[in-house]
């Protein structure tokens, strides 16, 4: 009789417990209570169900052990039920030692599943689409972050995880060896930010009436905006614009912006992903896609995203046109630094700028200012930007080695037959941005393709890339140049000083011959900002700062009086002139015509500029010093060398070009 009261006792328990589960559950779908409150277990790898389950599981097997038990003798084992750090799946109780002494072990366990099914069965039964949970990612800049279940089923798919494919700097690595990150760490932490920008807008300026579909769609484009990149990042783009520019007729540019849309567009529906589930329409999809893209001051107002114009500042998070201030930024200054030499070279306090960050209305349109006293440490993080401009993404060695990556990839562009579309055709490395299904299967690898290939029509970039591996980089003719901010030149481009120095030599065939050897590289350093005629400027004239302690006074530029003479200087703008020669028979003239192009010009030279590496010119064995002449096709002239030196190191000529004969 004891037995049956305390299962009818330990039943009616079980009713209550699983009914008030039940509510919670309810609560939970409706937002009405936070996951936080049922769990301490918020950042962990499991969904916020599996603490609703586990604890649905542990009354039932609680009730289960109860009524099965026969006396209250001591040899029975107790339920003991999981404490909330513990993230495995519950354990059943063993079963009385009694129930096996008795024979009745299959009975006993019969019993057990019938009574666990009637209990715990009805209410497992399928569970919808889990849209509330967090997975937890490390960041080795934001440490440990939680990420909302829409940006998780975007990360798990192969669009997005071809980012870790990328390297984030392209050929920086050959000069800075941790200079190897990936696009996925960087898209994971610019989704982070933004998450935490918008998150701060909305939680302090509930008038600004930002929606948690305002917030998704800001998150989700930030983890996406650069979906669109190609191998070795921005030196794919030089690529893909070089082709098209030669074209015939000549094609529009190419921004990698343009791709990320495009990805972003294909990726929900190729994986099965419906916005509906977390609250979203394809009016968010046009949103984010167009936060990606950025909205210009004065251009016209979208009208498929869902929104009006109240929600302009949302534009100035991700890809922040208005003054180049947005999170994207925020986060490659640090990553970028720390990366490539193990810490930010200058200060940038990246949360303290973004915690002194308010919505106003200025000139008519809502936009994200700034407190003025966090003016300074604004400023550095521009000059932050400058300072890796300078010394890490645009050094000089990096710079012939990306162009040297750009020759292979161009020399490879109509031979390499690995890429193809549905039908089977093949399609060519720069056409691929027009074929995104082709394009996603686009990375880094390719250098690898292409020197493991035997293809004859690939010898050109495996000779080039021969060069990279084993250091024989172009040489560089003579110290750089260093361009006025007045002279004509500081508009011009590449391909009008290489007529410019070319035009010393006055041999019309020899100078056709030099012109596919001759590479000219700018490299430009400002800080980020330029006024209405195209000239660099202080960043922070374009940004709005506010007062808190002036109650009533609006958000304005900051007055020029008020800038540090100090800290703030008076030039932000840097533009110097490098030539290299793709040959090693050709630097002699060209060094001529560089020199001589040089002091017509009669402009300075940077400081350390003289201190270049020495150019390494190689006497091969057999050749007694001699460098193939220039003579041939002119594109054969930037594997000369290498393919001569293979051809003496293997006894033998490379693929494809021709035997090399000692002179």
């Amino acid at each position: 009789m004891l037995n049956e009261d305390r299962a009818g006792a330990c039943q009616s328990v079980t009713s209550l417990a699983i009914s008030g589960l039940q509510q919670t559950e309810r609560a939970l779908s409706l937002g009405i209570m936070a996951p936080a409150t049922l769990s301490h277990n918020t950042r962990t790898e499991f969904t916020t169900h599996q603490p609703l389950q586990r604890a649905r599981f542990d009354v039932a097997e609680a009730a289960v052990s109860a009524s099965s038990s026969e006396d209250d003798s001591d040899d029975s084992v107790p339920f003991e039920p999981l404490s909330q750090a513990d993230n495995r799946r519950p354990r059943p109780a063993p079963r009385p030692r009694s129930a096996l002494a008795n024979g009745n072990t299959a009975s006993t366990a019969g019993h057990q599943q019938q009574e666990h099914a009637s209990l715990v069965q009805p209410h497992l039964g399928p569970q919808p689409p889990d849209v509330t949970s967090l997975r937890t990612f490390h960041d080795r800049v934001h440490g440990q972050v939680d990420v909302p279940a829409l940006l998780v089923r975007v990360i798990d798919t192969p669009e997005f995880q071809r980012l870790r494919t990328l390297k984030q700097l392209g050929g920086s690595n050959y000069v800075f060896p941790g200079a190897v990150h990936t696009r996925f760490e960087h898209c994971l932490g610019v989704a982070v930010l933004a998450g935490r920008l918008v998150k701060q807008l909305k939680r302090r300026q509930p008038e600004l009436g930002i929606t948690q579909s305002d917030v998704l769609c800001v998150q989700l484009a930030g983890l996406c905006h650069d979906l669109g990149h190609g191998p070795f990042s921005h030196t794919f783009e030089v690529l893909v614009n070089r082709v098209r520019r030669h074209a015939q007729p000549p094609q529009p540019p190419w921004h990698h912006e343009l791709a990320s849309e495009m990805m972003l567009r294909k990726l929900f529906p190729a994986n099965g992903i419906e916005l509906e589930a977390y609250g979203l329409c394809e009016a968010d999809l046009n949103f984010a896609a167009a936060l990606i893209e950025g909205l210009d001051k004065g251009e016209e107002w979208p009208t498929d995203i869902g929104r009006g114009r109240e929600k302009r500042f949302l534009f100035d998070i991700v890809a922040n046109k208005r003054n180049g201030l947005d999170v994207d930024k925020l986060d490659y200054f640090v990553r970028d630094g720390l990366c490539a030499v193990g810490r930010t070279p200058l200060d940038c306090d990246v949360q303290r700028i973004l915690r002194h960050a308010k919505v106003f209305e200025v000139d008519g349109e809502m936009q994200i200012c700034f407190e003025e006293k966090i003016a300074l440490s604004i400023f550095d993080a521009f000059k932050l930007r400058a300072w890796l401009h300078k010394y890490l993404y645009q050094h000089r060695t990096v710079n012939v080695i990306e162009d040297m990556i750009c020759d292979v990839l161009e020399s490879a562009n109509d031979q390499f037959d690995m890429l193809r579309d549905s039908d089977g055709a093949v399609v060519r490395i720069s056409d691929c941005v027009d074929n995104m299904d082709v394009y996603m299967r686009l990375g880094d690898w390719i250098l690898n393709a292409i020197e493991a290939s035997a293809g004859q029509g690939l010898s050109q970039a495996r000779a080039i890339l021969q060069r990279i591996r084993t250091r024989d980089l172009y040489p560089q003719l003579g110290a750089p140049c260093e361009v006025s901010p007045s002279s004509p030149l500081m508009r011009a481009t590449p391909d009008v000083v290489a007529e410019q120095v070319l035009s010393f030599i006055e041999d019309a065939d020899e100078r056709a011959t030099l012109r596919e050897a001759l590479l000219v590289h700018f490299v430009e350093i400002n800080y980020g900002s330029r006024d209405g005629h195209g000239r660099a400027i202080n960043p922070l004239r374009k940004i709005n700062f506010f007062n808190p302690k002036i109650p009533g006074n609006p958000p304005a530029r900051l007055d020029v009086r008020k800038m540090s003479k100090l800290f703030i200087p008076q030039c932000f703008q840097e533009k110097l002139v490098y030539c290299y020669s793709r040959c090693d028979d050709a630097v002699e003239r060209l060094e001529e015509a560089y020199a001589a192009w040089r002091a017509k010009l009669n402009h300075p030279t940077p400081i350390g500029a003289e201190n270049s590496s020495p150019r390494r010119r190689r006497k091969l064995p057999g050749l007694a010093g001699s460098r193939t002449p220039l003579t041939g096709s002119p594109k054969s002239l930037a594997v000369a060398a290498a393919s001569s030196e293979v051809s003496a190191a293997t006894g033998g000529s490379v693929p494809g070009s021709a035997p090399q004969t000692p002179q």
